[in-house]
């Protein structure tokens, strides 16, 4: 029912009856996350991860917790641990992919984004991409990208909404505010 503070409060009361219990330390996690309440979320992920290090899912977690925080580098660690017990993971390598364009390592962040590209892409992946060689200087290669992003996602005003919302990191990496027009009429 989505009624996440009332499921922390019982959470809290079921921890103080009943101790570092796994099940009621990852329900607390997930609700702590779900209200985008992450410092408290991380606490119990991390009480979790101490119960059971290799985790897939809590290591997704608290790396996606890290990420929302612009804890990038933090972020990365976990998604490298999730990659390396997992083959072909994905979404580690989605994480993988975001955290390095958003820290700078776009070579790193190219390089995961083929493999996910390689493998079963999502129109965000191809999105993706296309930033990361737009911000690489490859004007080319992201114009292709992004035209591959509009067909998956099925509508070009699809594309447009996902793009818009990647507007601020765009401007952070160094794109310039009146180039994204440009590469907007490019498509």
């Amino acid at each position: 029912e989505k009624r996440y503070q009332e499921a922390v409060d019982a959470y809290l009361k079921a921890d103080m009856l009943k101790p570092d219990h796994l099940w009621t330390l990852r329900h607390l996690a997930t609700c702590y996350r779900q209200m985008k309440k992450f410092d408290a979320a991380l606490e119990y992920y991390h009480r979790v991860e101490t119960i059971q290090p290799e985790n897939h899912n809590v290591l997704f977690y608290t790396a996606s917790c890290l990420a929302e925080q612009k804890r990038y580098e933090d972020a990365l660690q976990y998604f490298f641990k999730l990659d390396f017990l997992e083959n072909n993971c994905m979404k580690a390598w989605r994480g993988i992919g975001w955290c390095s364009f958003i820290s700078l390592k776009y070579e790193q962040a190219m390089k995961y984004y083929e493999k996910i590209i390689e493998h079963k892409p999502l129109a965000i992946d191809y999105m993706n991409a296309g930033h990361v060689a737009w911000v690489m200087g490859n004007i080319q290669k992201a114009a292709v990208l992004y035209g591959k992003a509009i067909t998956a996602c099925g509508t070009r005003e699809r594309f447009l909404e996902m793009f818009h919302k990647d507007e601020e990191p765009l401007l952070k990496q160094g794109i310039r505010e009146e180039d994204i027009p440009l590469m907007l009429d490019l498509l």
